[in-house]
């Protein structure tokens, strides 16, 4: 099948900027962002792009450990007035995509912090013109009817080439958290390189059952990246 990429095949990085398509908003590193103010939130916007709407599927939010590791994501619970701000300051970014042709799933992540005004503000660290994997769960979360999730990397002391060696695991936590589903929903493992990572969805009633099965999750296997 021929694709028809609208004459994108034959861009260059500098052809980019050339046809002013450059990102229209300024665009931090993540590392960067305890310097322009005090930190509140760090998201992720899923949505969906059409040439003349769009519509916003989930706002999760990254879950760190005490020393700054990566322990997951999670639907996000948010205030009207970050919601507000999210709206505002994603239409510029959703313009652009337009502007050069593209419609889609998009899941661009942010920074949501205090200004020295003590005003609230936002900034986009990356735009991510794809599905993000926090769609994933919250399409699941919905069809399970299982409102609460977190998705999360394990890892295992063995290579994890087949979801049913992690069965056990999974069984011992649903029997003891109420109303709790643990789904797999990928591993890092190939033919040539065995992994002992694996990411998963926990999907729960509440956060409390949440926090419950994350607790006993992290006395088997190591959470994170």
């Amino acid at each position: 099948m021929e694709v028809d990429w609208g004459g994108l095949e034959n861009f260059r990085e500098s052809d980019l900027e050339d046809k002013n398509f450059k990102l229209p908003i300024p665009i931090i590193l993540e590392e960067d962002s305890i310097s322009i103010g005090e930190f509140e939130y760090n998201l992720c916007v899923s949505g969906v792009l059409s040439k003349s709407d769009f519509t916003t599927m989930c706002v999760s939010s990254q879950v760190v450990g005490e020393n700054g590791e990566w322990w997951g994501s999670q639907k996000a619970d948010l205030p009207d007035e970050v919601k507000d701000l999210i709206q505002d300051k994603i239409q510029p970014l959703l313009e652009y995509w337009r502007n050069i042709g593209y419609v889609g799933p998009v899941g661009p992540d942010c920074i949501v912090f205090r200004n020295t005004e003590g005003e609230l503000d936002l900034r986009w660290i990356d735009p991510n013109a794809r599905n993000p994997i926090s769609m994933i769960p919250e399409v699941m979360s919905n069809k399970l009817n299982l409102p609460v999730w977190r998705n999360t990397n394990i890892t295992f002391n063995e290579a994890i080439t087949d979801f049913n060696q992690i069965s056990p695991l999974i069984k011992e936590i649903e029997s003891q958290v109420p109303n709790c589903k643990i789904i797999p929903l990928a591993f890092r493992s190939t033919s040539q390189n065995p992994s002992p990572v694996c990411k998963i969805g926990i999907f729960t009633e509440n956060q409390e059952s949440l926090d419950q099965a994350f607790a006993i999750l992290s006395q088997t296997v190591t959470i994170g990246s």
